[in-house]
């Protein structure tokens, strides 16, 4: 069985990945049974997006929802860990629950220390009491509040195959598909928009 994950850290000698789980996961159920010591075969790295060139955008929007994160993760402290590299970065990251926002301890963080470079925008379906983001899905009004929208920006898509359909319109396989959804609404253009 094989599936593809995104490193949240990788150095000469350590690669590390996040892995969800899901009680009906083969893949999640498998690495929550594993213990230190036990042997992971791992294959890789496979170029799921064009290789990233500093300051070739001002600004980049990212759309996440899930485990999804993980790729704009790795994509957002490469970014910011660059002194060269300029570049304005929008997340919108959405998720079920609260304790379904992966990664947002380190998010918030990353905000504190470049707070004229980042900005995450949470949101929940399904808030409990305590939660301070924004609720609901995915739309047209807070997709057009949180993401860049001048011709020097790109919007990357990550996330369960109903929220790439709904933002973005569908891949066909590895290819890209037409651009649709939501972001084709908003004026996006085709050349603008990249789904992972």
């Amino acid at each position: 069985i094989g599936r593809a994950y995104s490193p949240v850290l990788q150095t000469p000698t350590t690669v590390a990945i996040l892995v969800k789980h899901y009680p009906d996961g083969v893949m999640s159920r498998f690495f929550s049974n594993t213990k230190q010591g036990d042997k992971v075969f791992l294959a890789g790295p496979f170029d799921s997006m064009p290789p990233y060139q500093h300051n070739l955008k001002k600004h980049l929007g990212l759309i996440a929802g899930g485990t999804g994160i993980t790729p704009m993760y790795q994509l957002i402290k490469y970014i910011l860990e660059d002194p060269e590299d300029k570049t304005k970065i929008s997340l919108c990251y959405a998720n079920k629950t609260p304790e379904d926002v992966l990664l947002k301890r380190e998010l918030d963080l990353l905000c504190e220390a470049y707070p004229d470079r980042l900005n995450v925008t949470y949101t929940v379906e399904k808030p409990n009491w305590n939660w301070k983001g924004l609720t609901g899905r995915l739309n047209s009004d807070l997709l057009r509040n949180t993401l860049p929208k001048d011709e020097d920006s790109v919007i990357l898509v990550c996330g369960p195959e109903g929220l790439v359909n709904a933002v973005s319109g569908p891949k066909i396989g590895e290819q890209q598909g037409p651009l649709g959804g939501i972001l084709e609404q908003l004026g996006y253009k085709p050349n603008q928009v990249y789904k992972l």
